[in-house]
């Protein structure tokens, strides 16, 4: 006799019958990642593109696959389906080691200390750093100490007003010692020496003097560096691992849940596209500090609305905002949704109660947590931060602002070179050549006047500015579509946070390591692929990582990031254009359906 399954059986029930029944699956998995682990060869960054490539062509496959196999008979498609989860897992597993470029020391060390210096030290050292003092501080440590780099960094950038200038002379005049203690000033030189002297060992001084010391520093919120400050100061540099591997339990855990709740084939899909995403190339999981909270956060409240746990969803939407400050959009359409609710029927349910409370009780305790921490002036000097670090343009951006002044040059000489197009011309405005006039005291390339009308980055983001007012129009006009459609199509509250991805394209043009947040898009069409719209569009978001791996791997090696950012600007456009005309025709048919099965009037 077979043995009766429980009817509500635990978690560990749940994985004793998996194992039992997927034995075979357990031991190829196993066996899989062993092979990997001893027999594949490190790769470049480069080559890790190609292999992301390949795992972008199997998540088309298994979104064909999934979306067609209810055409198969019942045996065959039990069959099949077992057959490509057990695919897609192998395909996980390999691209989580080509995450990492099949390199064990590499993945357990850190990327080029870039990224890891800014979030560790700053944070830690908040009180005294602030937002501005942070480049400064670190050299006036160096000249005490080994004098690793300050001899040799000519050039930094002032984080107050964003401009470069002699290193010397800013050093000269600066106050970025005078809030530590005698004692804070030794942890602090300490840390800097440290972050340095693994630096320059493995990547040389190079990169720090071409770019670390002109970058733009140190940008989360206030209620980020309660986080981060709290984790930096509890855990000493040498450990600093122990905290950086904070961000991939996070998104484990994520995975987890999405499985558990959404189902194993949408976590199946959203799992090799995150593996095969060019913008989880950087920052890397486990290389850096709290970089991921905000994406797990907003992912997970979708998650949470689907299981119905509304409070949960109202905190973690809240958290995503107030760690990063652009994922509170993600929220507008849900309380649209249940303000229309409550207009029709004039009650608050149960479900919009507890996702109001969850939100506010997470935004005021954190908010007040991280008053504390940082005081007024952290606030203050957090928001004025924001928005200039955001008002910053560069060949790292996607938005619509990006795709209107890309022609599709390859190089920074097509870029200085490019004329000026149709639109720029609309606007009734010369193009910006990419040197900068007060910049030629700093040894660049002196500015030609003639040569105006060319175009460059700095000369694209200086456009960008100009039609900025236009594009809050249009990012209205998407904020109150998305708001209507949410309303309109009657959808579920999980299924509405992913549609404020086009009013965020039309307001912001945020680099392209932010569009992980591509990953709620991924779940949402994932989730019902009966729909043609999300079938569509599942492939799209597919073939956006086929297009970028192939700029990469096969353009002119003098390729610039420019050209595959403006590319995605452009392939977003047309993705929400297909897709949402698709879902715009989906939704009159549904009112047709709807309409024919109204009873007849008496």
């Amino acid at each position: 006799m077979s043995e009766t399954p429980e009817p509500n059986p635990t978690l560990w029930q749940r994985i004793d019958r998996f194992g039992r029944d997927h034995w075979v699956e357990v031991v190829l998995m196993i066996g899989w990642a062993w092979l990997i682990a001893t027999s594949f060869e490190r790769v470049s960054r480069t080559g890790s593109h190609e292999g992301r490539l390949q795992l972008a062509y199997l998540g088309v496959a298994l979104t064909l696959f999934f979306a067609f196999r209810h055409r198969l008979a019942e045996e065959l498609r039990k069959q099949l389906t077992r057959l490509a989860r057990l695919v897609a897992l192998l395909g996980i597993i390999y691209g989580s080691f080509n995450y990492y470029q099949f390199d064990r020391e590499w993945a357990e060390g850190f990327d080029d200390y870039t990224d890891i210096i800014y979030y560790y030290v700053n944070s830690k050292y908040f009180d005294e750093l602030g937002y501005t003092k942070l480049y400064e501080a670190m050299l006036l440590a160096d000249r005490e100490g080994p004098q690793r780099v300050v001899n040799e960094v000519k050039v930094i950038r002032s984080l107050e007003t964003y401009k470069e200038e002699r290193a010397s002379a800013a050093l000269s005049v600066s106050t970025a010692k005078d809030g530590f203690t005698p004692e804070r000033w030794e942890s602090f030189k300490h840390d800097v020496d440290w972050f340095l002297k693994h630096r320059i060992e493995k990547y040389g001084t190079g990169g720090l003097k071409k770019n670390f010391f002109v970058d733009h520093g140190y940008n989360p919120p206030p209620t980020w560096t309660l986080f981060g400050g709290t984790l930096s100061n509890l855990v000493p540099v040498e450990n600093l691992k122990w905290i950086t591997s904070v961000d991939l339990v996070l998104v484990l855990v994520l995975f987890g849940f999405i499985g558990w709740i959404y189902g194993p084939d949408v976590a199946l899909i959203a799992a090799i596209w995150y593996v095969a995403t060019f913008s989880s190339r950087w920052p890397v999981l486990t290389q850096s500090l709290l970089r991921f909270d905000w994406v797990v956060a907003l992912a997970g409240g979708m998650v949470a609305l689907k299981a119905g746990r509304q409070g949960l969803a109202g905190g973690l939407l809240a958290w995503s905002a107030l760690s990063r400050i652009f994922p509170f959009i993600f929220g507008v359409p849900v309380v649209a949704k249940m303000g229309w609710d409550w207009y029709q029927t004039r009650e608050i349910s149960a479900g919009t109660r507890r996702f109001l409370i969850g939100g506010i009780a997470t935004t005021a305790v954190l908010g007040t947590l991280a008053l504390g921490y940082t005081g007024v002036d952290g606030f203050a000097t957090g928001a004025k931060n924001a928005v200039k670090h955001s008002s910053q343009f560069s060949s790292q951006k996607v938005g619509l602002g990006d795709a209107l002044f890309f022609h599709g040059e390859q190089t920074r000489a097509e870029m200085r070179d490019t004329p000026c197009g149709t639109l720029e011309r609309m606007i009734g405005s010369e193009c910006v050549i990419h040197g900068d006039p007060e910049a030629v005291h700093l040894g660049e390339k002196p500015y030609n006047p003639e040569t105006r009308g060319k175009n460059g980055i700095a000369g694209k983001g200086v456009l960008v500015d100009l039609i900025e007012g236009d594009l809050r129009i249009l990012g209205v006009g998407a904020i109150l579509l998305v708001c209507a459609y949410g309303i309109r199509s009657k959808r579920p509250l999980h299924q509405l946070p992913p549609l404020a991805v086009l009013p965020l394209f039309v307001l912001t043009n945020p680099s392209y390591y932010y569009y992980i947040l591509r990953l709620v898009l991924v779940m949402f069409h994932a989730e019902d692929l009966k729909r043609p719209s999300n079938v569509v569009g599942l492939l799209w978001l597919f073939g956006m990582e086929i297009v970028s791996h192939t700029l990469i791997l096969q353009t002119d090696p003098r390729v610039e990031r420019y050209t595959i950012t403006g590319t995605l600007s452009w392939m977003f456009v047309a993705y929400f254009v297909l897709v949402g005309g698709l879902m715009a025709y989906e939704l009159s048919q549904d009112d047709k359906a709807t309409a024919s099965d109204a009873p007849a009037p008496a």
